[in-house]
């Protein structure tokens, strides 16, 4: 009922020609501060640019104070460009190896609790979210990160205890 509510508001506003144009405008894939050469996606092409010349980067906070008019707006580009090709590899490396420790770890408690296919679906939904936006300075990404390396070391001891 509730749904059907939400579509017929939906509707009536869509009826009231500023609404239809905002919800047009914002429904659109590409937006003004998207594109041309001080847009994101212009931003990010820079960046590829220095990540390329610069192997051991050029520092946090530099790209938006000195090459572009904001930050990167994408965190694994951000990582390679403020600490380096070696840094931005570490950073790669410790997401998907976080993944791929949280799918066996999902693999191993089958019938359990189902607490770490919670953890593992809110982090491959954060690490795919890095792709558009900066997630290196969301806490509940580290959170759960830790939670599912926390959860892997302690569940091989727990299933041992069980089994004695």
């Amino acid at each position: 009922m509730a749904a059907v509510c939400a579509v017929g508001v939906l509707v009536a506003a869509q009826s009231i020609p500023k609404v239809a144009e905002i919800v047009g405008q914002r429904a659109s894939f590409e937006q003004s501060y998207d594109v041309g050469p001080q847009g994101r996606f212009g931003g990010q092409r820079k960046a590829v640019e220095l990540v390329a010349t610069h192997p051991l980067g050029i520092g946090a906070l530099e790209f938006g104070r000195v090459h572009h008019v904001e930050d990167v707006h994408q965190v694994y580009l951000a990582m390679y460009l403020n600490a380096g090709w070696i840094g931005g590899t570490l950073y790669l490396f410790l997401v998907l190896a976080t993944i791929m420790l949280g799918l066996r770890l999902v693999l191993r408690d089958r019938g359990g609790t189902g607490i770490s296919a919670v953890l593992v679906a809110a982090f491959i939904g954060m690490a795919l979210e890095g792709a558009v936006i900066d997630t290196d300075h969301w806490r509940h990404f580290y959170l759960v990160m830790a939670m599912i390396w926390g959860m892997a070391l302690v569940a091989p001891r727990a299933v041992r205890d069980n089994w004695s």
